[in-house]
């Protein structure tokens, strides 16, 4: 087993609700930008026998981690701001919203 394998195999285990909540993301996704609320996306899925945490804020806690780093097989797109610049350099400073008056 390489190190890579035994270290996500060691993340997995250390972030249990996260793993669950990865599993139905593109569904969790979907809910949230329709509208509804954390809390009770959290307490469907927990009447449903998911495994979600012991109370919202670890879920919540789950959900904001995947808003930022979606799991690889989420189809729902994230804009990143990393993606939005054209290159990094000194073109992500520069101000072009007024023309100048002296040009």
């Amino acid at each position: 087993m390489s190190i890579s394998e035994m270290a996500q195999k060691r993340l997995m285990k250390k972030h249990p609700v996260r793993n669950a909540v990865a599993e139905d993301w593109d569904d969790i996704k979907k809910s949230i930008d329709e509208g509804i609320p954390v809390e009770t996306i959290y307490w469907i899925l927990k009447e449903s026998g998911k495994f979600v945490g012991s109370g919202p804020s670890s879920f919540r806690g789950a959900v904001k981690y995947l808003m930022k780093n979606p799991p690889q097989s989420a189809t729902a797109s994230v804009t990143r701001v990393d993606d939005t610049h054209e290159s990094a350099g000194r073109q992500q400073f520069v101000d072009n919203r007024h023309k100048p008056d002296w040009n």
